[in-house]
């Protein structure tokens, strides 16, 4: 990215989650070396995935390494004051663009926030990203399908790495919720962030 930072023009980076296979210290102090080589040159975002489980994303992830990369005189927000949804916007030549991150398989009320964001933007472009939203047949990415937010495997069990012990953890998103905050916070499938917020937007 840096290498083609002026011949291709590139205005900013997107992450788009797992940003490590088993969730670990040795793979989070890896990626964050290399991703941090982009600190004021390229302004980007980052997504968890579900490989990025628990509060590791936002420990290592943290506001302060967010807001740093934030264009010169440009907007930005939170839903809870931590890095799990963001909003950001840059400008390009004459177009403003909004670029709005989304946890993996959004809640009932991230989607309200980011609802609310995109309409107080009515003249920004938006590009939002998110994890597991598209299946690679193109089938938005609900259960059955590998990867669903709440997709279970066999057993009820969802992959989402390890605890740095080499023992696998098992996350049943279906049965998560942001923080204790009820059915609201509820991790949805793909097609409820389709129906609730991209196909409401110009």
């Amino acid at each position: 990215i840096l290498a083609n930072k002026n011949s291709k023009n590139i205005q900013f980076s997107f992450h788009m989650g797992d940003v490590t296979d088993w969730n670990n210290a040795s793979e989070w102090d890896l990626a964050m070396e290399h991703i941090s080589k982009l600190d004021g040159e390229i302004p980007y975002n980052i997504v968890r995935g579900n490989h990025d489980h628990g509060q590791t994303f936002i420990e290592r992830y943290t506001m302060d390494k967010f807001t740093a990369n934030i264009a010169n005189g440009e907007e930005y927000g939170t839903f809870d004051g931590n890095t799990l949804n963001t909003y950001q916007t840059i400008t390009v030549g004459n177009i403003k663009y909004l670029m709005l991150t989304l946890d993996l398989g959004p809640s009932k009320a991230f989607i309200d926030w980011a609802n609310k964001v995109i309409e107080d933007h009515p003249h920004h472009n938006v590009i939002i990203s998110t994890h597991s939203y598209l299946h690679r047949s193109g089938a938005y990415m609900d259960d059955p399908l590998d990867c669903s937010a709440t997709q279970y495997n066999p057993g009820g069990k969802y992959n989402g790495g390890d605890s740095g012990t080499g023992t696998p953890l098992y996350y049943d998103y279906r049965l998560q919720q942001y923080k204790d905050g009820g059915d609201d916070y509820l991790y949805q499938d793909a097609s409820y962030m389709w129906n609730n917020l991209v196909k409401k937007h110009k």
